[in-house]
């Protein structure tokens, strides 16, 4: 979502909150449409918190999966799925893991 787009959706929930507390405090409106205006703001501010969340975690998840002591490649670690139940499987696996740690 772009900037503007966010910037548009913070306005409509800031919007119905601010009609929302005058009416709630006059008691001019019925409930039902104060409580409209609040669960209103409410989705839309959740909405904007996950998309904003959801686009600030992913540099972080990039950077992990690009670290290949932390996520490395499946063709290190197919060699240790194929023979890790014998001694020389375990040797070999703790081989690769000291390298890993080494690095």
């Amino acid at each position: 979502m772009s900037f503007p787009e966010t910037l548009i959706l913070g306005s409509i929930a800031g919007l119905t909150i601010f009609l929302g507390l005058p009416l709630a405090r006059l008691r001019v409106v019925a409930p039902k449409h104060s409580a409209f205006l609040n669960a209103t703001a409410i989705g839309i501010l959740f909405f904007l918190f996950v998309d904003i969340v959801e686009h600030a975690i992913a540099p972080v998840e990039a950077a992990i999966k690009s670290d290949p002591i932390i996520y490395p490649p499946t063709s290190e670690l197919t060699p240790l799925e194929t023979r890790k139940a014998t001694p020389a499987g375990q040797r070999a696996r703790d081989q690769i893991f000291a390298e890993f740690k080494a690095a």
